[in-house]
């Protein structure tokens, strides 16, 4: 993608789905297929466009994509952005304005818990701490489903302290290189950090992420489901399976030449309901099709916003995590679209429309519209 951004020039891209076997009779009907043409040429133009095709006259419908969206929507990866009109693209472009990303903000995703390189620790006799899935939260909602799987806290807590006492020693080791120690005195300072962090461990003084409340999503999603983007809040001393992904809660510095834990700065009741809302989904479900990558995640913008909006909207994520009001509901979405998107009112009814997909809440809709 790099070389042919830098080098060449995108003249027609043209993606087309093999629904009712319609191109390739032999292949399977959820395949999809690409035409690119490039050129050496380069002139600055747009080049046309067409996603989503299924017949030969829709080839041929295409509209003018913005060769700079690539980069901006996607500075990392450099994915193209599948619209579908270019009221898409007028949409997209005003939902990333010049916000920073996640990554940019500084926030680090993790999994815990590999199903199959862990499952030696889990157990389905209710023995323990419960086991965190995917299938287990909904959007405000951290007890969607029960658990199946347990494990020990004590065997749990050993493995996650040895890899955390590893990811400190990775910090120790390029600040000691950082600050010019070698050999010994390299070997001295790591040592004695060593041991003050393992013992803070065993003192309380510093944390494990799983002894703290966390920010989590869903791995596994898909653009077609009723909504992609599925975020909750799991309660501290909870694990997590690596059908959930979350938001590093703590981070490392050295103060005196000693190292200590600082806690990130981020609310997650106000990140939740961003990735809980209708426009962050609908942004997303342009980008990914059957799993939400962390690339994607961490190219999501997030706008910086004054402390009175962000408060508000962490205080009805809190209480929507209580209870499930459409009213609570609708009033969020619109402050989100509203005043931390900067929409319009005929942006958010274009997002709103996107949203066709299993059993849509229509009257959550209707309510949104009516708090613009």
């Amino acid at each position: 993608r790099k070389e042919i951004l830098e080098n060449w020039e995108i003249r027609k891209l043209v993606s087309f789905e093999n629904r009712g076997k319609v191109w390739f009779k032999d292949i399977d009907s959820r395949f999809k297929f690409d035409m690119l043409v490039i050129s050496r040429l380069k002139t600055g133009r747009p080049f046309k466009a067409r996603f989503y095709a299924t017949s030969a006259e829709d080839i041929e419908k295409t509209f003018d994509y913005p060769v700079n969206l690539i980069s901006k929507i996607s500075p990392e990866i450099l994915g193209i952005t599948e619209f579908r009109s270019e009221r898409d693209i007028e949409v997209i472009s005003a939902i990333r304005g010049n916000h920073k990303t996640l990554k940019e903000l500084g926030l680090t995703l993790r999994t815990e818990f590999h199903m199959m390189n862990d499952n030696d620790i889990f157990n389905t006799d209710g023995l323990g701490l419960p086991l965190y899935e995917g299938k287990m939260i909904y959007q405000y909602n951290s007890n969607y489903s029960k658990p199946t799987y347990y494990t020990d806290e004590s065997i749990g807590r050993n493995r996650l302290l040895k890899r955390e006492l590893r990811r400190i020693e990775s910090f120790l080791q390029d600040k000691g290189k950082v600050q010019g120690l070698r050999g010994r005195e390299l070997k001295e300072f790591l040592e004695r950090n060593m041991k003050a962090a393992f013992n803070k461990f065993e003192k309380g003084e510093f944390k494990l992420d799983y002894e703290v409340r966390r920010f989590v999503y869903r791995r596994i999603a898909s653009s077609t489901n009723e909504r992609t983007l599925i975020s909750s809040i799991v309660p501290e001393r909870h694990f997590l399976t690596d059908s959930l992904a979350y938001f590093v809660p703590f981070d490392y510095e050295m103060n005196g030449g000693n190292v200590s834990q600082v806690q990130k700065n981020y609310n997650p009741f106000y990140l939740m309901a961003i990735f809980n809302s209708f426009v962050l989904d609908y942004y997303i479900r342009m980008m990914v099709t059957a799993n939400l990558n962390m690339f994607f995640v961490y190219e999501l913008p997030m706008p910086e916003v004054n402390k009175d909006i962000r408060d508000k909207i962490a205080e009805i994520a809190n209480n929507l995590m209580n209870n499930e009001n459409v009213d609570l509901r609708a009033e969020i979405e619109a402050l989100i679209a509203r005043d931390v998107f900067n929409l319009s009112k005929e942006d958010m009814k274009h997002i709103l429309d996107s949203f066709v997909y299993g059993n849509v809440n229509e009257e959550l809709k209707r309510k949104i519209m009516d708090n613009f």
